[in-house]
């Protein structure tokens, strides 16, 4: 038996030039339409969001089941019917005999439907075959209405229906869904539009995210358990609850934005690709995701404001900031690789695994100070390392201990591989000083740096050695020449070390050779005369003693 569909798009739209809210959905026929006869196919729509119709477009698909007697498009007449006879029902046609003879033809019908969304929920369409000889199966039906929505309202589109915003911004109450899997009910905003949800999910069956456009969740779900499937463009959540205790999955290319001030604490999967996880449109927002994000797929941090990542995630793929600041203060070791593009930021003091800082992106370890465990580590020119202290004192060059204070007064990154400086002398990898009111961790002069002192630090530790380039100390003979080598790849700036701004020629950089292939990056700081804060009563009591005595040796 050969099949022939035809999908068959009927248009029946009103005269509103104010269309807010779409809401679709498909149900299944599979009946002919017998000779000069009329198939008659209802079906209730339960509805709680809709109060006014605007317009009615039905979509048709038809097949021709008999070989000996085939579909004759122009014999068939259509009309669509909302509500009961007991309620007044509105009738609108939507093609007449001789109108249907192209399988992409759309019909018009001015407004007959308009008016309220009856109670019953009860719609019906029935098709004519006005002239014996031809045999139409009805497939499907694919009804969409185009109305006004009640703020208030929770909106019930049926399983496997979808709400829409065709333009602008529009709002609606809540949304219901019971379908599950295939049957999910959409969420679809067109590119440019915007859906916005003010009284929450319910339900404990699944939804969709449709379209290129924008779907915002600003209040708390309602009993909502089932997966949220984010398959296109983007999905706000707005609201700590905005998805109950469902899970949320996420497609590749498609973005989910947590919004400042929002925890998002529901399981989040992406199975594969790469989705986008953006955070506030402010640098001001702070927004957090608790978390544990599984799957092959892995994240793309957008967005201006700053992220905070605290579970223990499982995912796979590949992890780029692009935008703003991601603070890792969990784990994401399993993730492929972390990459800080230009323009993005990555802090905390949790763990990653491979990491590589590209040029224009930052290293910013800790929540001020802090340590972060990374993997094998790359560090290309023109990126930066924002390296914070609060407090020198135990790092003195002459007690001979650079890791004193590590992760509590200053920033120190834990690599658990090799550290590889791939920046050149002509593209240098920038250290930035800045110096912190201890325990504050507001911008000040630091405590500490003594004049005339010396002070060292381990700003980074690598188990399995640092290179330039992927060469290691072996490939330059001798320990100054790697030394050398290796500080010429770096620049320090210290505009933001308020002890002695703008001295840069009093840091530099230099490496210890630790147990094994273990090798520490140090930071040395030649404290000469030293614009700093009044000296403390005590320092005062040593600098006299010390008068003192050189006067009697004179003596």
């Amino acid at each position: 038996m050969k099949l022939m569909q035809l999908l068959l798009v009927l248009a029946v739209m009103a005269g509103t030039a104010h269309a807010q809210i779409e809401v679709r959905k498909s149900v299944a026929v599979n009946k002919d339409v017998a000779d000069n006869g009329t198939l008659r196919q209802g079906f209730d729509w339960p509805n709680a969001g809709i109060t006014d119709i605007e317009g009615v477009s039905m979509t048709f698909n038809f097949s021709s089941p008999y070989t000996s007697n085939p579909i004759d498009l122009g014999d068939l007449s259509a009309t669509v019917r909302h509500g009961l006879s007991s309620e007044a029902f509105r009738t609108g046609t939507l093609f007449t005999p001789g109108q249907l003879n192209s399988t992409s033809q759309t019909f018009t019908q001015a407004d007959a439907l308009d008016g309220a969304w009856l109670a019953s929920n009860y719609f019906r369409v029935d098709v004519t075959d006005n002239q014996g000889g031809g045999v139409a199966r009805l497939d499907s039906v694919i009804a969409a209405i185009t109305g006004s929505a009640a703020g208030g309202g929770t909106l019930d589109p049926g399983q496997g229906g979808v709400i829409r915003a065709a333009s602008g911004t529009q709002a609606m109450g809540g949304a219901s869904s019971s379908g599950v899997g295939a049957n999910a009910v959409g969420l679809e905003a067109a590119a440019g539009a915007a859906l916005r949800l003010d009284n929450g999910l319910n339900g404990a069956g699944d939804f969709k995210k449709q379209g290129d456009g924008l779907v915002r969740l600003g209040a708390a779900a309602t009993n909502f358990t089932g997966t949220m499937r984010v398959q296109a463009g983007e999905l706000e959540v707005a609201n700590s609850a905005a998805l109950g205790t469902g899970n949320l999955d996420v497609s590749s290319g498609a973005k989910v934005r947590v919004a400042g001030g929002v925890t998002l604490s529901n399981a989040l999967a992406v199975a594969s690709g790469q989705a986008v996880l953006a955070g506030g449109t402010n640098s001001s927002d702070v927004s957090t995701v608790s978390s544990v994000i599984s799957g092959t797929g892995g994240i793309d941090k957008t967005g201006a404001g700053k992220m905070v990542l605290t579970g223990t995630s499982t995912y796979t793929g590949a992890t780029d900031v692009s935008e703003g600041k991601l603070v890792v203060n969990g784990d994401i070791s399993s993730s492929s690789k972390v990459t800080v593009e230009a323009g993005g930021t990555l802090g905390g003091s949790g763990r990653v695994g491979a990491l590589e800082v590209a040029s224009g992106g930052t290293l910013a370890v800790g929540n001020s100070p802090g340590t972060l465990i990374a993997g094998n580590t790359t560090w290309a020119g023109g990126a930066s390392l924002a390296w914070e202290v609060d407090d020198s004192t135990g790092n003195e060059l002459y007690n001979e201990n650079f890791l004193s204070g590590k992760g509590a007064n200053w920033d120190f990154l834990d690599v658990t591989g090799t550290l590889n400086v791939t920046a050149t002398s002509g593209n240098k990898f920038i250290i930035d000083v800045i110096s912190l009111l201890n325990g504050t961790n507001t911008g000040g002069a630091a405590d500490g740096f003594l004049p005339g002192i010396d002070y060292q630090f381990a700003i980074a530790t690598a188990s399995g050695g640092i290179e330039i380039g992927g060469l290691g100390r072996a490939s330059y003979g001798s320990e100054a020449a790697f030394n050398a080598a290796l500080a010429a790849l770096f620049d320090i700036n210290t505009g933001g070390f308020a002890n002695n701004a703008g001295n840069d020629a009093l840091w530099s950089i230099s490496t210890f050779a630790g147990t094994g292939t273990e090798r520490s990056l140090l930071l040395t700081y030649s404290g000469g005369a030293t614009a700093i804060p009044e000296p403390s009563s005590a320092s005062m009591l040593v600098l006299g003693l010390a008068a003192v005595l050189a006067k009697r040796r004179r003596g």
